[in-house]
């Protein structure tokens, strides 16, 4: 039985559609070197940034895509340095001179900062940790998983020394009156960095580890962990602020405005206003993604532009119905063969409303998953509230590009076709 051409058309459509991400995920490396290269002789920046930070997620905008290609642009070479959250070390670096700026919190600044006669200027907050700090402990050493169970001298309690973690499991003791922890310290366990407390808890050397993300989601994923205590129930406290070395901003002070000037932070500390970084985005991707921040309340925070650097959420969206709207509406074609504007209108609509229930049947149970991820609260969920709620507008705006636009693209297209075939009489078998 010969297979229909429209059947072998879809195939080819899905195949050039696989094989156009694959080369785009590929080639982008090397297109973006080039670009890079071509808009702004990266190769030879004006001006080179060090900062030095952790592996914190809310300082994942440093490094993303976006702003090195927005900074190199302008002349501006960043090297960011992750210490692992050594804040002493990297105060005693920042007055060296060996960094340009640093990130932390401000209590890690006000702590760490007095003994080198604080050396910079805090230019703006970056974020507040609202869930990114936490506590987790074995569920078998924490049976009621509250935090009075935290009141034991003999459990043992893993975290990086003198950072945010410190600060949190020091802030609990003392407003919890946890008196068996504050008569003596052998239950603390002092690590150098947010990724060794995962490992002790990976590895089981432990009972209650203090982490921050990404390593906080990760340990949570852990056989037997249970969630204790975290920024999440409280604010104000953990605030990281971007900081830089009063020379430098007296000396080059136009590439901190850039900066700022295309990534302006939000003073109310809930990442990046992204007001400016909404443009290349819309370019780059389906208006998806920036709807489903915008229902998130996040607009287009730090580690959204980790997504905005991966593409292809909307993109994946829009090909997948894309291809089965074109099946249908070459189905209907052949079904109707017609041979004015008046019936090719009504066979693309029969095509294009045949698609309509299946297609918001789709898309509402994927929404309907992904609700309550997108408003969630705790552990966690400001990274995923930032996966899901571009997935949600994608959903919701590739359903109604391939509905709306797609089938009058094709009519369009089509029309042509019908207008230019030679004129034959209607008596013609």
């Amino acid at each position: 039985m010969a297979v229909k051409r429209s059947t072998i058309g879809a195939l080819l459509l899905l195949l050039l559609g696989v094989a156009g991400v694959l080369g785009w995920y590929f080639l982008r490396p090397l297109l973006f070197d080039w670009s890079q290269r071509r808009t702004s002789d990266a190769t030879g920046a004006e001006v080179t940034l060090r900062i030095g930070g952790d592996n914190y997620l809310g300082y994942w905008f440093i490094t993303s895509p976006e702003m090195r290609k927005q900074a190199a642009r302008r002349g501006i070479g960043i090297q960011f340095e992750d210490d692992g959250g050594a804040y002493s070390d990297r105060l005693q670096k920042f007055a060296a001179g060996e960094y340009d700026a640093i990130v932390l919190p401000v209590n890690s600044y006000l702590q760490h900062g007095a003994a080198v006669n604080f050396p910079g200027v805090i230019v703006a907050a970056i974020s507040e940790s609202k869930g990114a700090d936490g506590m987790v402990g074995f569920a078998d050493q924490l049976p009621s998983g509250k935090i009075e169970d935290l009141n034991d001298a003999d459990l043992e309690i893993v975290y990086t020394s003198a950072s945010p973690s410190e600060f949190l499991l020091d802030l609990t003791i003392a407003d919890f009156d946890l008196d068996e922890l504050q008569s003596g310290d052998r239950w603390r366990r002092e690590v150098g960095s947010s990724r060794e407390v995962y490992k002790q808890a990976r590895d089981n050397q432990g009972d209650v580890f203090v982490l921050w993300e990404p390593d906080l989601s990760r340990a949570l994923s852990l056989p037997g962990m249970k969630y204790v205590w975290g920024s999440d129930r409280f604010s104000g406290y953990i605030v990281d602020v971007f900081v830089f070395r009063r020379d430098f901003l007296k000396d080059r002070g136009e590439a901190v405005r850039i900066v700022y000037r295309y990534f302006p932070l939000d003073p109310a500390g809930d990442g990046f206003a992204a007001a400016v970084a909404a443009v290349p985005v819309a370019k780059r991707l389906g208006l998806g993604s920036i709807l489903g921040y915008l229902i998130a309340g996040v607009v287009i925070g730090p580690f959204a532009l980790g997504l905005v650097g991966e593409e292809g959420v909307d993109v994946m969206h829009f090909a997948e119905f894309g291809v089965v709207m074109l099946v249908y509406l070459r189905e209907a074609i052949n079904r109707h063969r017609p041979v004015n504007e008046s019936q090719l209108r009504a066979a693309v609509i029969e095509g294009a409303v045949l698609r309509v229930r299946p297609k918001a049947m789709t898309a509402a149970v994927i929404i309907a998953g992904l609700m309550p991820i997108m408003l969630g609260s705790g552990t966690g969920s400001e990274i995923m509230r930032r996966i899901a709620a571009p997935m949600v507008g994608g959903m919701v705006t590739a359903p109604m590009v391939s509905m709306l636009l797609l089938p009058v693209m094709y009519y369009l297209w089509y029309r042509r076709k019908i207008m230019n075939r030679p004129a034959r009489s209607e008596e013609t078998p």
